[in-house]
């Protein structure tokens, strides 16, 4: 099966490693040697955008400045995963939350607006959302309009309905399971067509919650998250995968993915 179409990476919002015990449709295709899991530790303070940040670039919040949710972007890293991309000839676009436009792209609601098309950005195309609630399914469904449009080689797919549930009714309660739930149903649906057109996917979290629904220490439940790539990668991508112990790694992971993608995709 080809695996050179592009790499999708799906970010589940507030999904801690506990949590993900109820990602049964994920853990199925696992078992089935379709992908494979592991754990990783997330670097602190345990908060969405410094987060988001760190993962698309390797640096730890403490050395950029960016700590808490709204903190201005830092200065943009010209060595971010969405840049070396766009170097390599490759179109890039991201459906998810605004923050990750203002890490990484344009945010102005009322000049650019939540769809953005900037073919000399870092992010090429986006469909960005501002509100909490707005539904897994949506996002998922604005991707897979952005990857069939745009034909990228690294898709960004950003979910935040369990980092919601999270909030509203606490880290341990039915609505966040039902929200982990659900979300890993449209995924796995999702996955299954992204792997069958020769995508490579990962799929993790930012953080994950407290069981009273906060988020920002050092404990386990904060501090420990999923991360699964689909299908099993081969070889050295199975190494690099084995290897990647924190979420500082994330970003030197993608790269090894990203080095099979072809770089005549988007005309492809």
């Amino acid at each position: 099966m080809s695996t050179d179409r592009g790499l999708v990476v799906i970010l589940v919002d507030g999904l801690s490693s506990k949590a993900a015990r109820h990602m049964g449709c994920l853990e199925g295709m696992v078992r089935c040697s379709m992908g494979v899991r592991k754990d990783i530790a997330s670097e602190l303070p345990p908060i969405s955008k410094p987060l988001y940040h760190c993962i698309f670039t390797g640096s730890e919040p403490s050395l950029t400045g960016l700590m808490g949710n709204h903190h201005g972007a830092p200065k943009r890293d010209p060595e971010n995963l969405f840049a070396l991309a766009r170097r390599r000839g490759l179109v890039t676009c991201a459906a998810a939350h605004n923050w990750f436009a203002e890490l990484f792209g344009q945010w102005d609601l009322g000049q650019r607006g939540r769809f953005q098309d900037r073919p000399s950005g870092d992010i090429s195309a986006g469909i960005y959302y501002f509100d909490d609630a707005y539904p897994d399914s949506h996002v998922l469904q604005d991707g897979e309009w952005l990857i069939k449009r745009h034909r990228p080689g690294l898709a960004l797919v950003h979910t935040m309905g369990v980092d919601n549930a999270a909030h509203l009714y606490g880290g341990d309660s039915d609505r966040l399971v039902e929200a982990v739930m659900r979300c890993d149903q449209m995924i796995s649906r999702f996955l299954q067509g992204l792997v069958n057109q020769g995508f490579l996917a990962i799929v993790t979290s930012d953080h994950g919650t407290m069981p009273s629904g906060l988020h920002g220490g050092t404990s386990e439940d904060e501090t420990t998250v999923p991360l699964w790539a689909f299908p099993k990668p081969p070889g050295m991508l199975m190494e690099a995968f084995e290897g990647t112990e924190r979420q500082r790694d994330m970003k030197a992971l993608m790269l090894e993915f990203l080095k099979v993608v072809r770089r005549d995709v988007k005309d492809s």
